[in-house]
């Protein structure tokens, strides 16, 4: 109704079990999908989010999990792009693969400002390890691949 003020409904302020945090980041880690992943935890996505709000150690875990489900999409719509293309059984099937990706980059995008920010934290205190360094070889084969160029 216009003039009324809207109702900001209020967080429960039950800490999360050791299980909820486990299983929300396991999944925040392979997806990057905040929803999802609540989900899979049975939390509200209110609660997450304030957990991350209030609690720094909560904060420091969320980066990290982005930043692997950030390598972890990376790779997938890698995967995606270099297979060798089939033709989709279906219409619907060929839709399905096309929305998944979608998401899959929707999500890069989403995330890719706090994952490059926790990576240069990270890669700041520590020597980069060489798994580190095929992931940024990767990267930019990946960026390469977005502007044209062959892989040869």
């Amino acid at each position: 109704m216009p003039g009324k003020e809207p109702r900001i409904a209020s967080v429960p302020s039950v800490a999360l079990s050791v299980d909820q945090v486990a299983e929300f980041f396991a999944a925040l880690s392979t997806s990057c999908n905040v929803r999802h992943s609540a989900r899979a935890a049975n939390v509200c996505t209110a609660r997450i989010y304030k957990e991350r709000r209030d609690n720094p150690e909560f904060r420091a875990q969320w980066a990290a999990a982005l930043a692997e489900g950030h390598v972890f999409l990376e790779a997938a719509v890698m995967a995606d792009a270099l297979a060798t293309p089939r033709a989709a059984k279906t219409l619907n099937g060929q839709k399905e693969r096309d929305r998944k990706q979608k998401l899959r980059l929707w999500l890069l995008d989403a995330h890719r400002s706090a994952v490059v920010a926790h990576r240069a934290g990270d890669e700041a205190d520590l020597r980069a390890s060489a798994k580190e360094r095929l992931l940024a070889k990767l990267d930019a084969m990946a960026e390469s691949l977005a502007d044209g160029a062959s892989c040869d």
